[in-house]
């Protein structure tokens, strides 16, 4: 997984600034335990193109999967885990 790094806060500022707030609200749901479908459901997305935004949302975060996200996301200080 790659990262920003944690020395540099201008860097990390500016990718904060790529994560838009329903990003940010649906990676605190799924650090919360909730599916993509339940994701979907609180933010109004169908589950499928909810599924196309994560993988784009990963891709930003460096990420493979749902879990390196979260605990990237909450490296950077975008999520409470």
């Amino acid at each position: 997984m790659t990262g920003l790094p944690a020395s540099n806060p201008s860097v990390r500022g500016k990718a904060l600034l790529q994560i838009t707030p329903g990003e940010r609200e649906a990676l605190q749901l799924i650090a919360q335990g909730k599916a993509v479908c339940e994701v979907g459901q609180c933010l109004g997305v169908p589950a499928n193109e909810l599924g196309i935004h994560l993988t784009a949302l990963f891709a930003k975060l460096g990420a493979g999967n749902g879990a390196e996200a979260i605990a990237e996301a909450a490296r950077r200080g975008i999520v409470d885990t």
